[in-house]
């Protein structure tokens, strides 16, 4: 696992560094472009996943809930629409984030510069956080870190 900064281009261009690629598992190997899930699980957090594992169920339950017209199931629908994008991670070039996702980062989507998130790498993920959700997170601390200054 790895914490890092990184800058969001005013056009929404993520680089994703060789050396994130080479520690999440289904990016490692990659040599074409991925599609990846990017799940907006909080404000300021969007989780990328590995299409091919996570997608499968998500897509089967748009076509479950598309068969109903019923007011829960299009308040469903609109939810899944609102937390799962696909963002397809070219391979030798930036991912671009689309609107929705910067957002969700906070990013203004008037400025002309570039923005700041903070990369974490996991074994089989990556997370992208804006730097008012990593404020929260410090300040609320963890359980299994209390002890520590």
């Amino acid at each position: 696992m790895s914490v890092a900064v990184a800058h969001i281009e005013s056009r929404g261009r993520l680089n994703i560094l060789p050396r994130w690629r080479s520690k999440v598992s289904w990016l490692r190997s990659a040599s074409e472009d991925v599609e990846a899930l990017m799940i907006f699980s909080e404000p300021g957090l969007i989780s990328i996943r590995d299409w091919n594992t996570h997608s499968p169920s998500i897509l089967s339950r748009i076509e479950e809930l598309s068969a109903s017209s019923g007011e829960d199931s299009l308040e469903a629908l609109r939810l899944i629409h609102d937390r799962y994008q696909k963002l397809v991670i070219p391979f030798k070039e930036r991912p671009t984030l689309c609107d929705e996702a910067l957002a969700h980062l906070e990013i203004d989507l008037d400025n002309d510069t570039k923005s700041l998130v903070y990369v974490c790498t996991f074994p089989d993920w990556i997370d992208l956080m804006s730097s008012g959700y990593r404020k929260i997170k410090l300040l609320q601390g963890h359980p299994l870190i209390s002890d520590l200054p």
